[in-house]
Formats: C-alpha cells, structure tokens, sequence
C-alpha cells in the first residue's frame, strides 16, 4: 500500500501528536498520508467524517481513536469500500486491536502488502411513517419509547415471519462488530467479528 487516509480523534490524540508521527513515519518512507479530524456530530449526509474529502485512489483508510470512533467512521465511508485499520486510543480495543507500541509493525506491513482484509456486516436501518420512508441511516439499531415512561411490547419479526415479543424499554439490533456497544451493556453477548448473525437484545425487559 502507498495511499494512506487517517481519520483522527482529537480527543483521545491530545494535540495530534501520534496522527502527526504516523503521517512522518508513512511520509518518510515514501508514501502519502492526508488527515481529517473526526468532528463532532454533523446534521446530514455523515456524522463525524466527510467522505468526499477521501481522495479516490485511497488505498487504506487509518483511524485513531477507539471502537467508538472506528464505528463512526465506518458507517460515514462504508460506501467509499476502502480498507480500514483502527488503532486504539481508548478504553476500550476490541475492534481497534492495534495499539500505539505496535502500530508502526502494522504499517510496516501495510506498506509491505502483508495483510489480510476482513469482511464485516454492516446493517441499514429504515424508518417509515404512514407508508413513506422519514429516515435511514447505517449503524446499529436502537428502537426505544418516547414520551411517558412506560413499558413497550414488541412483536418481533424476521421476513415477514413473528419470531418473538418481549415488554421492554426498547430493543437493540446489533451486528457481531456492534455486540461490544450498547447491546453489551444490556447484558447482549460478545460475538467474534466473523460471525455471520445479527442479535437482538432487549433494553430492561419484563419478560
């Protein structure tokens, strides 16, 4: 790989000081490297990062953070189907498994062409009112209450065919690569990434 695309947490890289060693280390070895900082949430076509700003000859995409900015610019770029390697910043690295000692090895083998590219699931979520289509976005799904505070039941269905109900607060679909988000902290398993299913966890259930 020569063509390289960070998208960065300024958050959790104070000053931009490890996005600026990585775009050095990449530089001096004779590749290229273009920065964007993961902003704060956008109204709109994408969330955190701007895809267009992509340049198309993009050949790996770098995000610096966590699992939770790795998952935010995955659902702004999932279109562009270019390659991504999360390094962890965070708390939390179970998507992002490349931590700061290592992650000039990886970019050695990045630059290297050893690696091997996982497929994950992703879900598109739809929101229809009265027959129309009022909202969709990629990432996981979270349907809860609104207004009083009161128990929903659910009647679940999967292609057309009832499946199960629960009284709860809400539910959550989540893919294996979301099972550690907020599905996990509803009591929803940890699933390997490769895993081909989708989960359902309920929110407080009274079943």
């Amino acid at each position: 790989m020569d063509r390289f695309y960070i998208i960065t947490n300024s958050d959790k890289d104070s000053n931009l000081a490890i996005t600026g060693k990585i775009t050095e280390y990449l530089k001096a070895h004779g590749r290229s490297c273009e920065v964007q900082q993961a902003e704060r949430k956008h109204e709109g076509a994408y969330h955190y990062t701007d895809p267009s700003k992509i340049p198309d000859d993009t050949q790996c995409i770098i995000v610096l953070g966590g699992d939770g900015t790795l998952l935010q610019a995955a659902r702004d770029v999932v279109h562009r189907e270019i390659p991504m390697l999360g390094v962890n910043l965070g708390t939390l690295g179970f998507l992002a498994e490349v931590d700061k000692q290592s992650v000039y090895s990886a970019l050695d083998k990045l630059m290297e062409d050893d690696y091997e590219i996982e497929e994950r699931m992703m879900l598109t979520g739809t929101v229809w009112r009265d027959g129309k289509i009022i909202g969709r976005d990629v990432a996981d799904i979270v349907i809860g209450r609104d207004g009083h505070l009161r128990v929903v039941r659910f009647k679940n269905y999967v292609n057309d065919v009832y499946l199960n109900s629960y009284n709860a607060d809400g539910i959550i679909i989540s893919t294996p690569t979301g099972s550690t988000g907020y599905s996990l902290s509803c009591g929803g398993p940890i699933v390997a990434p490769n895993g081909s299913m989708t989960l359902m966890t309920p929110i407080a259930p009274h079943t």
